[in-house]
């Protein structure tokens, strides 16, 4: 896709209360038309120096290892989905194929990304009690198909509004593209939308399956007002905090959700 909300066909009071948009709100523009590229998008493999880039790549080292080991597995297309608001996108994987068509969910797709020797990344204090599989599927969402759908849509912070957008789309790792699906399902994980499917537990639904939970995070040693400084975004202020993860407004502009061992005091 992208559906896209279409504010410009919307009235409202001054004083009248947004509510949530209805499916029938939205409307469908070709990727190209939100900041993508014309037609089907470009799928690039991050080198292994790959300098971080805001626009299109997050953690590239830990997107090119995850996508070099998909394609070592055998893993011929993946099907991902999106949603998002304001400016910020969210990606997740739906399923994959394997050459032959054969379709593996996100749960076997993790367990053979295993056995082929993906290394499972260190637990955070939140994560202590998650199983490999669980760790290995929230890395393919994050930042693998998140830099997927950037490319698709033309930077990682590919919402448009305050409802913003919500699609689909095909990754082929041989013929390495990245394709709109305008027939998708219509689906949504991380907004609301009236008559459109919401998996918004998705995560917790995974976690239940593989009996894991989530543990309280440690509290930070940062607070509201705090200045710090990240290697990559340089100064910001922190404007909320909960947990470990810090809301931090960045001089260079914009905000993001960072876990706090990631910054340090200006």
């Amino acid at each position: 896709m992208p559906y896209v909300l279409d504010n410009s066909q919307l009235r409202w009071s001054d004083d009248e209360e947004r509510m949530p948009p209805k499916a029938e709100d939205f409307m469908y523009m070709p990727a190209s038309e939100v900041g993508g590229p014309p037609g089907v998008a470009k799928l690039r493999i991050p080198t292994g120096n790959e300098v971080i880039n805001n626009e299109e790549f997050e953690d590239p080292k830990e997107a090119r290892a995850l996508h070099l080991a998909l394609k070592a597995s055998g893993i011929a297309r993946v099907y991902c989905r999106y949603d998002g608001g304001n400016d910020e996108g969210f990606a997740w994987l739906d399923h994959a194929e394997l050459g032959a068509g054969e379709r593996l969910e996100p749960a076997a797709l993790a367990r053979r990304l295993i056995a082929n020797g993906l290394p499972v990344p260190k637990r955070s204090p939140v994560q202590k009690d998650w199983p490999d599989e669980l760790m290995i599927r929230q890395m393919l969402d994050y930042p693998l198909i998140v830099n997927w759908a950037a490319a698709l849509l033309g930077g990682l912070s590919f919402g448009t509004g305050e409802y913003s957008m919500y699609g689909a789309f095909i990754v082929d790792l041989d013929a390495e593209t990245i394709t709109d699906d305008p027939m998708a399902r219509p689906v949504v994980a991380n907004i609301k939308i009236d008559g459109v499917e919401s998996i918004q537990n998705r995560f917790a639904m995974a976690m239940k399956e593989y009996g894991a939970t989530f543990s309280d995070p440690p509290a930070s040693v940062y607070s509201i007002g705090d200045r710090v400084v990240h290697p990559s975004f340089g100064s910001g202020t922190v404007t909320d905090a909960v947990g470990n993860n810090l809301t931090i407004a960045f001089d260079s502009g914009g905000k993001r959700r960072i876990v706090d061992s990631f910054v340090e005091r200006e």
